[in-house]
């Protein structure tokens, strides 16, 4: 059974949104999937960890602007 654990709004480069979210099921493993359910992800943890990472580093690396630190308490996940 999925448990939903997170949501985001994403913007696409049309300037058009959709919310992802994420899940966690019962036995540890990991699904993104889109608010249309056409795109869906799914992990096991260590593969989940591995793909974050990389991510992290690849869109820092080609990206134009600087990381952004988020702190917890003024960050809106859904704005």
């Amino acid at each position: 059974m999925w448990k939903e654990i997170g949501r985001w709004k994403v913007k696409n480069p049309d300037g058009n949104s959709e919310v992802y979210t994420l899940h966690r099921s019962d036995n540890g493993n990991f699904k993104i999937q889109n608010d249309f359910g056409n795109i869906q992800i799914e992990l096991e943890e260590d593969s989940a960890w591995e793909f974050i990472r990389d991510a992290k580093r690849l869109i820092g690396q080609y990206s134009d602007k600087d990381e952004v630190v988020f702190d917890t308490d003024d960050y809106d996940m859904y704005d």
